[in-house]
């Protein structure tokens, strides 16, 4: 679908999906770094972009990827 016909919330989810497959390994690794569990790692990471997608058009940052680093680091504290 070319991006002038997408909707806000499809442009949002098709911008956290790109996320999502270019930071995810990054976000689980830092998870690990942090302290978490393989098991706990996944589950984080799975977690902020589940959070991503039920923001609200109000509340979604301009830089999902940095969003996704802040998120899962206060998630692991």
């Amino acid at each position: 679908m070319p991006a002038a016909t997408m909707s806000n919330a499809q442009a949002w989810d098709a911008e956290v999906a790109l996320s999502y497959r270019r930071r995810s390994r990054h976000l689980w690794e830092y998870a690990r770094r942090l302290g978490l569990s393989f098991a706990e790692s996944e589950e984080v990471a799975q977690e902020v972009y589940a959070r991503a997608l039920a923001l609200p058009a109000a509340k979604r940052p301009a830089d999902v990827d940095a969003w996704s680093f802040r998120v899962l680091h206060n998630l692991a504290m």
